[in-house]
């Protein structure tokens, strides 16, 4: 704030991988400043140094745009917010920005989702057998059940590598079901030979619940298919799949859904990265596994080894470049930008698997 009362040099501002979340704060700024979002509304459970006022909403716009921003983001989570939430692309429009979409990008799409896999695979060892207790689950037995929400790319490769797990051998084919919402990736998981869940109000339940959508998949109003002692599992980009923060409210309420004083007590650690026990209608025992955190980030140790990953930061150095030598667009009504289709071929030829690379070679 005191940034803004000053007259400096002319800036320019990058924002990396959330793009999408700076642009809901811009559109959340915007509709305070129009008197249309009361600010207090908005903050109410933040610390009183962290409150605004609506003068303070204008001095940040004013400030804002004033200056180059240019925006980019990596994740199909920060793309549902653009499509879901009108107010961004007018907000957009209004400082005549863009963002540069890599989560739709080729090589995010083709290489990446191979490499949350195996870190899937890997977390899902760490949690059966070597986690500390308050993160360890039980590894399911041959005739537990699944339910792998979402069949994207992402939801493609953790689906092979569940059922392909080498030692692990986790799932068989006949205990995973998949759900999604689109009928052209439904069809895909039928064709790879699996059995379709679109049914929520059946008598049939599963053991563990795997989200791998980029949002909120399976609503409390959906946990009828839910067996005691189920587990809840992210994979996704944050903690978005399930709905914690309204389970929690609801338990502390006690309504239908209840937490022990203990599990209570927990929620104010420090260590977040736990597993949450919850009893639903008194009956049920369900666990939101890592707090309803992707099980790849419990902060303690690489997943993977980190310059595998070397094809995210990549694309979003690509992107960056893209998005700084971008000129101000004020009219465009597109505000998601594609990622130049030139540095998606070089990401994806430089990192190509070794056996594509080998067949390239030998074909």
């Amino acid at each position: 704030m005191e940034l803004t009362k000053k007259k400096v040099t002319p800036m320019k501002l990058l924002v990396l991988d959330s793009g999408a979340c700076f642009s809901e704060a811009l559109a959340n700024l915007y509709e305070i400043d129009d008197g249309r979002l009361d600010p207090h509304q908005l903050v109410e459970n933040l610390p009183a140094t962290l409150k605004i006022e609506r003068s303070d909403a204008s001095l940040l716009l004013s400030h804002l745009e004033s200056i180059e921003i240019r925006l980019v983001e990596q994740t199909s989570r920060g793309l549902f917010k653009y499509i879901e939430q009108p107010s961004i692309e007018k907000a957009l429009n209004r400082i005549g920005t863009s963002i540069v979409d890599v989560a739709s990008s080729e090589p995010k799409r083709r290489l990446e989702p191979l490499l949350i896999a195996e870190a899937c695979l890997n977390m899902l060892s760490y949690l059966f057998y070597d986690a500390p207790k308050s993160l360890r689950i039980p590894k399911p037995s041959q005739s537990q059940k699944c339910l792998l929400l979402g069949y994207g790319a992402i939801g493609q490769a953790i689906g092979h590598a569940l059922m392909r797990g080498g030692d692990l051998n986790i799932f068989s084919k006949g205990s995973v079901k998949v759900w999604d919402q689109d009928a052209s990736r439904r069809q895909l998981a039928q064709d790879e030979g699996l059995e379709i869940f679109d049914n929520w109000d059946s008598n049939e339940e599963f053991d563990y619940v795997i989200g791998c959508t980029g949002r909120c998949s399976l609503p409390m109003s959906s946990f009828s298919v839910l067996r005691n002692n189920a587990h809840l599992i992210s994979v996704s980009s944050g903690a978005i799949e399930f709905p914690f923060y309204e389970m929690v409210q609801r338990a502390l309420c006690d309504t239908e859904i209840g937490l022990s004083s203990a599990q209570i007590d927990e929620l104010t650690s420090e260590d977040i990265h736990r597993n949450i026990e919850f009893r639903i209608d008194n009956r049920r025992k369900l666990t939101v596994v890592n707090g309803g955190m992707p099980i790849t980030f419990v902060g303690i140790l690489n997943p993977i080894l980190p310059e595998k990953f070397d094809v995210t930061l990549s694309c979003m150095i690509a992107a960056s470049v893209q998005a700084v030598r971008a000129s101000q667009q004020m009219n465009n009504q597109n505000r998601i930008i594609p990622l130049d289709s030139t540095y998606s071929a070089l990401i994806c030829d430089w990192f190509k698997p070794k056996v594509e690379k080998h067949s390239d070679t030998t074909g």
